[in-house]
């Protein structure tokens, strides 16, 4: 690799301070920190330097096995540009949970009794349990929580989008309950309460329950149509 010495400073630049310090940072592939943007695994060093005389950039691989590291040498007048690096890199670096998805979905309503009798006028579910203030309608895997207790507006595009078995089924359980449908391209209401809801074709989407709880649900009948298949094989997500 090209050594990078004093008079160029690794950015085509000379320094001429006696007490001049610099920051070496070193990147190296690594399995451990993911960067976003190319998809790979780094890993990131950083050793300082100070005084004159040549600064050999000698392209040392860390301790943790990268296969490759480029240094870049950055003046003392860029601190605060390094330090919001480090910061940077240390938060990458930090044990962050993946999110994963949704467990459950709370939707604030006026009264229970009423939000449940609304409701089953549109869809077929069943409940995990139910109180004077609360209400669970279960999803399989996943659930809505009904609360009791809504007090704010009428939401305008804020929403959740609820996923069906048959979306037509859907649309015409919506017209025979008279509910009124927000213009637009998709097929959204807001129930008593102003909860906007969207509902969402099951074959028509990437979201996708696993086989056992379809076999649990009695749904095992659900497939994908070939959009959403091929949206989840570009995500290495095909169906075997």
């Amino acid at each position: 690799m090209t050594r990078k010495n004093k008079t160029d400073g690794g950015l085509g630049k000379k320094s001429n301070a006696a007490d001049d310090t610099s920051y070496r940072v070193g990147y190296g592939r690594f399995h451990g920190i993911e960067n976003n943007i190319c998809s790979a695994k780094w890993h990131v060093c950083f050793t300082l330097e100070s005084g004159l005389g040549p600064r050999p950039n000698s392209g040392r691989q860390g301790d943790c096995g990268s296969i490759a590291a480029i240094a870049i040498v950055f003046s003392a007048g860029l601190t605060q540009l390094i330090v919001r690096l480090i910061e940077e890199v240390l938060m990458a670096a930090s044990s962050k949970p993946r999110v994963v998805g949704f467990n459950h979905v709370a939707v604030e309503v006026g009264d229970i009794d009423e939000a449940l009798a609304f409701y089953g006028r549109l869809f077929r579910f069943e409940l995990r349990g139910k109180s004077d203030s609360m209400a669970f309608i279960d999803l399989g895997d996943q659930f809505i929580a009904l609360q009791k207790g809504r007090r704010q507006p009428a939401d305008d595009g804020r929403h959740f989008g609820l996923v069906v078995d048959d979306k037509e089924a859907a649309r015409k359980a919506l017209e025979a309950a008279g509910v009124t449908l927000i213009d637009g391209p998709f097929l959204d209401f807001r129930d008593p309460w102003g909860n906007r809801v969207e509902i969402v074709g099951y074959d028509n989407i990437q979201f996708t329950k696993a086989p056992n709880v379809l076999r649990g649900m009695g749904l095992t009948h659900l497939s994908k149509n070939e959009k959403a298949k091929r949206e989840l094989a570009e995500k290495g997500m095909a169906f075997d």
